[in-house]
């Protein structure tokens, strides 16, 4: 009759003093960026919300249709000026940057 061995469990490390400490001022500092952001954000909603009850007050309700008109039309174009921009940018720039094309990262910005 055979004995069944089980394997050794493998030790695991225990982790570090240093690297818990760095674990936690890396999450502090992610938290601290989100929450920066996350205020920034909620100041830009707003200063937009401000912005437009004054144009309400301001602009007269023929005035306020052209305003708005002009807006939606504006945004359509920024967002079409900007199709596809930022996805070429952060793929194509630090290629070309890696093999000293400059002129070619210069023209996909």
């Amino acid at each position: 009759m055979t004995a069944v061995t089980t394997p050794a469990s493998p030790v695991s490390p225990t982790p570090t003093v240093a690297s818990a400490a760095a674990r936690t001022g890396a999450s502090r500092a992610s938290i601290r960026g989100s929450s920066l952001l996350l205020a920034g954000q909620g100041v830009s909603k707003l200063a937009n919300f401000a912005a437009h009850v004054l144009i309400v007050r301001v602009l007269s309700q023929s005035s306020f249709g052209a305003f708005a008109y002009a807006l939606a039309l504006a945004q359509l174009g920024a967002r079409l000026a900007d199709f596809g921009l930022h996805r070429a940018v952060s793929r194509f720039v630090p290629i070309d940057l890696e093999q000293e094309r400059f002129g070619r990262a210069a023209g996909t910005v």
